[in-house]
């Protein structure tokens, strides 16, 4: 079995890798072990029916709040017409982003509508996904130059929970 067989078989949380396997630069191996969890839950309040409110200075106080260095932050959002995305922070894009869910997600005579007149919000919240799983490295979010991380409300405006576990990491040689 190769390193990377071992990684997709296992089941147990801590994984071993060997670093030798294909694509790996190192020579060594090494365990990546957690070693401790943070739970923050964020309130957030929105203020109109589709928002983008990138929350990446919140995640990284949290993360600093922890003191975690090296590990891992899962974002979850528990609503069904909210999402979790991560893109440039720019004005025109954020719009685009906009335009696009319209676009594919038109407004329409939806079923669910019948129950409380929501659908495209639910159906807008699958395209998106609910959760982001960032590491975190040197105390921040490894995000690349011009990544944010958003939540994004497609059903308010409403006080949203997002759900924050910070795990922190260490790698044993």
């Amino acid at each position: 079995m190769n390193a990377y067989q071992t990684v997709l078989t296992s089941t147990n949380p801590v994984q071993s890798f060997n670093a030798s396997a294909p694509g790996i630069r190192t020579a060594k191996n090494f365990t990546i072990l957690p070693t401790q969890k943070h739970t923050r839950d964020m309130d957030i309040l929105t203020n109109s029916h589709i928002q983008l409110i990138d929350i990446t200075t919140s995640l990284n106080q949290e993360i600093a709040d922890t003191g975690t260095k090296t590990g891992v932050c899962l974002v979850y959002t528990p609503h069904t017409t909210t999402a979790i995305i991560i893109n440039e922070n720019e004005t025109g894009l954020k719009e685009d982003i906009l335009k696009l869910l319209n676009t594919i997600i038109p407004q329409a005579k939806y079923a669910h509508d019948r129950v409380d007149n929501n659908a495209r919000s639910h159906l807008q919240a699958i395209v998106l996904g609910n959760n982001a799983y960032i590491p975190i490295e040197d105390g921040r979010l490894a995000l690349g130059t011009w990544q944010s991380v958003f939540f994004v409300e497609l059903d308010g405006p409403r006080r949203r929970r997002l759900i924050v576990r910070i795990i922190e990491t260490t790698r044993r040689t």
